[in-house]
């Protein structure tokens, strides 16, 4: 898995996307660029490409917006099997990223570049993949790059010289119920680390569901993943008045996770999965964020690590229903072994 496009054209319903996250060094100040392709169930003219663009000011919450423009086939292209993808302004291939949008009476533009990774971190069980249990793929093909470039927001250039950055990519043929996700790799005094974690509810029946929480680490001296359905079983996640909680375990190990954002350091925005149901994604790229890391000794476990982020980790919440951070509550049923809050 890789940043490669996957658009299928056999599937009458398909989507794809392509993200990067980063937080600015010198200022504070977060950003969320996004394009995306979409196959919808009923087609409409602009629907077939997505460009999104978030500002995340920590100490001015005006100043932070967020925007997005649709365009039709037309103003989109791309190669399967290939990383091109054009949308609209923007061009998007491995290590660059350029673009620029104006909308909502901001306008902004992006020169980027990096180095690519050498692996790509998936998120997905490759156990779950070969069962085809799941509506769609998962993964990080540069969960830790630095960032070189410029963002210019309404005229405000944004310089980056190899500042702490995140890019990923989805794809599939249909959208979770709900899903949180949470991203980190600007860990105080901890250059190396990083951490992805992303928690979907696949089913819900009669309001209650099991959300399958996915997880991986890295840390200077361990590399934690959740890679087996035993795992999937055990792990947990929930959301909760701007609080994500995300913890998981094997036989040695134990991580737990906690991302904060208060309700300004939010952006709110609409999206249209493949049969045509209306989304609402919650982001803010401004969370703070504190990892535990545990060892079991005999029948107890050991805190043996702790990894904090001040206010440089990115996290969402998406789902169907118009709320807001404080009302919105991610649960389902709890398979696990231990309090989250503990």
């Amino acid at each position: 898995m890789n940043n490669a496009v996957q658009w299928n054209t056999r599937l009458a319903t398909f989507y794809e996307v392509w993200y990067l996250t980063v937080v600015h060094r010198a200022t504070g100040t977060a950003f969320w660029l996004r394009s995306t392709l979409l196959k919808p169930k009923s087609p409409e003219p602009e629907q077939a490409g997505g460009l999104w663009f978030a500002r995340f000011d920590p100490h001015n919450p005006a100043r932070t917006f967020a925007a997005v423009r649709h365009f039709s086939a037309e103003d989109i292209a791309f190669e399967p099997g290939r990383f091109s993808v054009r949308v609209g302004p923007s061009s998007l291939r491995e290590g660059a990223y350029t673009g620029d949008l104006s909308q909502n009476g901001h306008t902004a533009s992006w020169d980027l570049q990096w180095t690519p990774n050498a692996e790509t971190v998936g998120l997905i069980p490759e156990l779950v993949r070969k069962a085809r249990i799941n509506k769609a793929e998962v993964c990080a093909p540069n969960v830790h790059i630095a960032l070189y470039g410029k963002i210019v927001v309404d005229g405000e250039k944004y310089v980056f010289d190899g500042d702490p950055a995140g890019q990923a990519h989805h794809w599939g043929r249909h959208y979770p119920v709900e899903w949180i996700w949470g991203h980190c790799n600007a860990f105080a005094g901890r250059p190396d680390a990083w951490l992805e974690a992303l928690s979907v509810k696949q089913f819900e029946w009669r309001g209650q569901s099991l959300p399958v929480t996915l997880l991986q680490l890295k840390t200077e001296s361990l590399r934690f993943g959740v890679d087996s359905p035993l795992q999937l079983l055990s792990s947990r996640a929930e959301y909760e008045r701007g609080v994500w909680r995300f913890a998981a375990s094997d036989v040695e190990h134990r991580v737990e996770a906690m991302f904060t954002a208060p309700a300004e350091r939010f952006v709110v925005q609409p999206y249209t999965s493949p049969h045509n149901q209306a989304y609402w994604c919650h982001n803010s790229c401004l969370a703070d964020l504190s990892v535990r890391l545990s060892i079991r000794r005999g029948r107890e476990w050991e805190t043996v690590d702790e990894l904090v982020s001040h206010g440089a980790a990115a996290a969402e919440f998406c789902t169907r229903r118009q709320t807001t951070p404080d009302e919105f509550v991610f649960k389902g049923i709890a398979p696990g072994r231990w309090d989250l809050r503990s």
